[in-house]
């Protein structure tokens, strides 16, 4: 079965048709949310910037403490709502791949140029695959508009992560595939 990936690696890193296999501990998806964190830090202190600025109009305004808090905010809300969708996994499906440590894979049937643009990746930053995924590898078909679900109280976030782990027969712009296994690659230009 023929699944699109999005990856950091560049093409002289990858061996094609060699068989590869998830055996990380956190998927690049965990990794970046590391990344955003540092990067937000960066963020705060270009704000503070702007803060000394409007303070020299005569403007008391502390932009920098109130982007932190916002920053901060968001980073454990979806820190948060992932442990909600893995404690669900869990306990209800147990035989799913995890988020944590799966790779992300990308129905074929999708517009890739679309695709992209949805999820706002920089493509020229990345290297897309075709990967080839055996069979006896776990993967899971999900909406991933259910993880827009931040705002909502704890009862409400664990029906969506039930809903999402109960999967999608769907394969469009929204349809996130989660994968453990074996697989092998080509590259596409």
């Amino acid at each position: 079965m023929k699944f699109y990936h999005f990856t950091s690696l560049k093409k002289n890193q990858i061996i094609p048709n060699e068989s590869y296999e998830t055996n990380w501990v956190e998927s690049n998806y965990w990794l970046h949310k590391q990344r955003n964190r540092q990067e937000n830090n960066e963020m705060n202190s270009a704000l503070e910037g702007i803060g000394t600025i409007l303070k020299a109009f005569g403007k008391d305004f502390d932009l920098s403490s109130i982007s932190k808090e916002m920053q901060s905010s968001k980073y454990y809300s979806e820190l948060l709502k992932e442990y909600i969708f893995e404690e669900v996994r869990q306990k209800e499906f147990p035989e799913k791949p995890s988020r944590k440590n799966c790779m992300f894979l990308v129905p074929i049937e999708v517009n890739l140029n679309n695709y992209c643009k949805n999820m706002g990746f920089n493509t020229n930053q990345l290297t897309m695959l075709e990967v080839d995924i055996e069979n006896d590898s776990k993967y899971h078909f999900a909406d991933f508009t259910l993880l827009n679900c931040n705002n909502l109280i704890h009862d409400e976030k664990v029906e969506k992560a039930k809903e999402y782990w109960n999967g999608t027969d769907r394969r469009d712009m929204n349809t996130e595939i989660l994968f453990r296994g074996k697989f092998k690659i080509e590259v596409r230009e």
